[in-house]
């Protein structure tokens, strides 16, 4: 092809566009999950958590509380004995919620003096030794 053929088919000045450019999605790059800090509610907290249950209208739980706070602010509680919760019905906090659940429900277990690696293994010493016992080779 000549140089003068190359020029005309280079030539895209006649042309235009027929549709419109597509339009990208603006995405955050990451998205970052705000910290959550459970702790036992303490005297402090009774004007927050008035103000929690009143948004949620209900009432304060009654008994131990344990309480989520996000960014400086009380987000949601559960009473440990009963499960009854509160929560701000304007965030996102059916998560939170599940989480003072699974803290109540840890809190509530006994206790013991082994941790769970302990735990584990008096277990495994357990069915080591009730293994000889059943089998004679104790």
């Amino acid at each position: 092809m000549s140089f003068a053929l190359m020029a005309r088919s280079a030539d895209h000045s006649t042309h235009t566009a027929s549709a419109s450019p597509v339009e990208r999605n603006k995405m955050p790059s990451s998205t970052i999950a705000p910290s959550v800090l459970i702790r036992a509610a303490r005297g402090s907290d009774g004007a927050a958590l008035e103000r929690l249950a009143e948004l949620d209208s209900s009432r304060v739980p009654a008994g131990t509380l344990l309480v989520a706070e996000a960014d400086g602010r009380l987000v949601a509680a559960i009473a440990s004995s009963t499960g009854e919760a509160i929560a701000d019905p304007f965030l996102p906090t059916a998560d939170v919620i599940a989480l003072l659940e699974l803290r109540a429900a840890g809190a509530s277990a006994p206790r013991g003096r082994l941790g769970i690696a302990g735990r584990r293994g008096a277990r495994r010493r357990g069915a080591h030794a009730g293994g000889r016992a059943a089998h004679g080779t104790a």
